[in-house]
């Protein structure tokens, strides 16, 4: 055993009476050994160390060296074909053949730790002698080989018992005799602990260089081999002079050994530590990882994996530490249906929308924070499921485990249900706030109340939310039809985007260019009142102050009317508003406006009407349609589910929203794409093509292309994509203490919600 710098160096009193019984013990166990060996030849050895087994080892049930009984990591993948994590329990391990070690790496780990290892016979006397006289000059060190090592760690434990010490020469004679030196070595170098979690010369040198053991050198060896004898004491990243002084004591010892010559020695000890930072997984997903753990240990999809938890443990983490008997287990790849780069861009957006920290500690209140998945409406698979609580301050995963009332994001559902139903998407519904429903029973889910009133909320679109939306050639028209009142017209850079006002720079009051804007869109009279024009005005309430024109012959005559700008010389026609009208159906001139069809009160999320279509539906129907679409969480069938008031995840509205995008087929969400053993055996593959479709197909279409209405020119506007159509909804808690949007292209559909991850009567702000 290589002598230890005198840093370990302890009390000389104490390293005296401990070397005197070393020595005392080392005299015993030699005339022991020596009568084993050679007083009993004839008695089977087996038998002898049997009986040995059974006195000092009670747990173990044989010793076995299997390359392939060491546990190894098993390794999460995500679709883009990154390592996302790795799952062990303690024992980070990358197992490598001894052949592909190479040969100046083993020289230093000998050299450090058993420069005797092919000599003796698992245990070397003189090496223990040899440290006792050490210790009696004040130098600390062990006696222990490779082979008794190799005994305490995986058969005896690292009891402190003359005992535990006996049992151990006793193993490690045994394991000499059952396996050759290369095989034991082996097995050594790829069970032993290095320190910050990593097992095995393989894991050590990718956690401290980043490197393979194979691209290794001379310096870097030397270091890997200190830091076996005291992972703490030896830490590089903790106390590098220490361990730059013990490796170059490692390097000499070499050098005496004749495994290197002179200049390699001063060589290497030149070099700097060059120790890596600590190994870092990806952050970007840790409530992904944890999802991942839950759903092997837990769902029934996964019984290949053992039909108990502790059976699964050992299949997915490989052995606990702390099970000496235990071998095998680990190495699985587990590739999920997360793309890595998506969730990178969810986790900004949400850095940047959401505070960074969950808890006000100056207000001792909560902050609002948020949720952002993706679901592949084609197979399924969850790309998307970032989390603005950081892991470490929360491990609740709310995108699978946050149920919240989605508010009016479950409006589309009791459209499905009613046009299943037999409702008609153009059929007409009274929109007059507010109004009285009987129930006949509970309304809601807290089972209180039989009568139901409810109202409908303005959702107002300004100028510079909607008109971009239109053509330029369009918008003068537009702005015309749509009856703003001056206050939603105070977007002056956007009014100049289009040739209006030619002398809006020379008006220097911000009062006078709003009402002479006004007046050139024929938006209010003389007196600022806002102006429309209404072919019918029967059963609409037109706000206090507004001008109406009713009359045919005076709308003809505005329909008429040009608008020239000097400059250019563009003309505009202002034309009044009718059904005719290309943009009129992207408009809410008022909050209620009478008789309007379902469609256009899902475009503009009326509560009154979807109130109305609730009560006639029944809750039941209700709660067994989005059951049947997606959203697994048991909710009350009660009628106000139509208004959101059951809590579901932001994973299940998700792939409720996706039976919309497919037209009613059905994609059952899921995460873990599939499972492969070491040997690359699959052991579980997730079948796509097991989809179910809704029975009327054509009502999930028709609320397609609904919500493609609502996101162009209803609720979602913000939404819109310039270059793919897109489709959702917003939903809304009351007093607006949690917010939805739900949204789908053809290939994916998102949930996304802002809110507070505990119950809080504060708005967002």
């Amino acid at each position: 055993m290589a002598q230890i710098h005198n840093l370990e160096s302890k009390t000389r009193y104490g390293s005296r009476y401990v070397a005197g019984f070393i020595i005392l013990i080392s005299s015993i166990l030699l005339a022991g050994w020596v009568a084993f060996f050679i007083f009993l030849p004839i008695k089977s050895s087996m038998e002898v160390v049997t009986n040995l087994e059974e006195k000092f080892l009670p747990r173990a049930e044989g010793m076995v060296l299997n390359f392939v009984s060491l546990s190894e990591p098993s390794t999460i993948i995500t679709s883009d074909n990154q390592i996302l994590d790795e799952l062990h329990d303690g024992l980070n391990r990358d197992p490598i053949p001894l052949s592909e070690v190479p040969s100046f790496v083993i020289n230093t780990l000998l050299a450090a730790e058993d420069s005797n290892y092919y000599l003796h016979e698992g245990v070397d006397f003189v090496a223990i002698l040899s440290a006792a006289l050490d210790n009696l000059r004040g130098v600390t060190r062990g006696g222990s080989t490779i082979t008794s090592q190799v005994a305490k760690q995986s058969f005896v434990g690292d009891e402190i018992s003359v005992r535990r010490k006996v049992a151990e020469a006793v193993v490690a004679a045994e394991l000499e005799r059952r396996y050759t030196k290369d095989q034991i070595l082996e097995y050594y170098i790829n069970s032993i602990y290095w320190g910050s979690g990593a097992y095995g010369i393989q894991s050590a040198a990718y956690e401290y260089f980043g490197k393979d053991i194979r691209d290794i050198t001379l310096d870097e060896a030397a270091t890997l081999v200190v830091i076996i004898r005291s992972p703490a004491y030896y830490n590089p990243r903790k106390y590098p002079e220490r361990v730059i002084e013990r490796r170059n004591d490692v390097l000499n010892i070499m050098l005496k050994e004749g495994f290197i010559v002179d200049i390699q020695a001063r060589s290497a000890k030149l070099a700097p530590l060059n120790v890596i930072d600590s190994v870092q997984i990806d952050s970007q997903a840790e409530h992904v990882v944890a999802e991942v753990k839950r759903q092997l240990l837990n769902d029934p999809q996964f019984a290949v994996l053992g039909n108990t938890k502790e059976e699964r443990k050992k299949k997915i983490f490989g052995c606990p530490s702390d099970d000496t008997s235990c071998t095998g287990g680990g190495g699985l790849s587990v590739y999920i249906t997360l793309n890595l780069e998506f969730q990178k861009h969810a986790n900004q957006i949400l850095n940047k929308w959401v505070p960074s920290e969950n808890f006000d500690d100056e207000n001792d209140e909560p902050k609002p924070t948020g949720v952002i998945t993706l679901f592949n409406n084609l197979t399924g698979g969850i790309e998307v499921m970032a989390s603005g609580i950081p892991f470490e301050e929360e491990q609740y995963n709310l995108a699978t485990q946050g149920k919240r009332n989605p508010g009016s994001a479950f409006k589309p559902i009791t459209l499905l249900a009613a046009l299943e139903s037999g409702s008609k998407l153009y059929s007409y519904r009274d929109s007059r706030s507010p109004v009285e429903i009987d129930c006949g029973y509970p309304c809601a889910p807290d089972g209180v109340g039989t009568k139901w009133v409810v109202r409908n909320y303005g959702t107002s679109i300004t100028a510079d939310r909607y008109l971009n939306k239109i053509p330029a050639q369009d918008r003068a028209i537009e702005l015309q039809c749509v009856g703003y009142h001056i206050e939603d017209i105070k977007n002056l850079d956007f009014i100049k985007q289009f040739p209006l006002v030619s002398n809006l720079d020379e008006i220097e009051d911000e009062e006078e260019k709003l009402i002479e804007i006004g007046k050139a869109l024929n938006q209010i009279d003389e007196e600022g009142n806002p102006i429309i024009y209404q072919e019918n005005t029967d059963n609409v309430n037109f706000p206090e102050g507004t001008v109406v024109i009713s009359d045919p012959e005076l709308i003809e005559q505005q329909a008429n009317t040009t608008q020239i700008d000097t400059e250019s010389e563009t003309q505009y026609i202002f034309k009044p508003c009718s059904d005719k009208s290309e943009y009129n159906r992207s408009v809410k001139l008022l909050d209620t406006s009478g008789m309007i069809s379902l469609e256009e009160a899902t475009r503009r999320s009326i509560n009154t009407v979807f109130a109305q279509m609730a009560s006639e539906l029944g809750g039941e129907k209700l709660a067994s349609t989005a059951n049947r679409i997606g959203i697994d969480s048991e909710i009350d069938p009660v009628i106000s589910l139509t208004l959101g008031a059951g809590a579901v995840t932001p994973i299940e509205i998700a792939s409720a929203y996706s039976s919309f995008a497919t037209n009613g087929v059905l994609a059952p969400t899921y995460l873990i794409e599939r499972i492969e053993d070491s040997n690359g055996e699959v052991l579980y593959q997730n079948i796509v093509s097991q989809r179910t479709s809704i029975p009327d197909p054509g009502a999930a279409a028709a609320v397609r292309k609904t919500l493609e209405v609502a996101a162009q020119y209803g609720t979602g506007t913000r939404a819109v994509l310039d270059d793919r159509p897109i489709a959702g909804k917003t939903g809304t808690h009351q007093g607006f203490r949690e917010a939805w949007f739900i949204g789908f292209i053809p290939q994916y559909t998102s949930s996304i919600w802002i809110g507070f991850a505990w119950e809080k009567q504060t708005s967002i702000n």
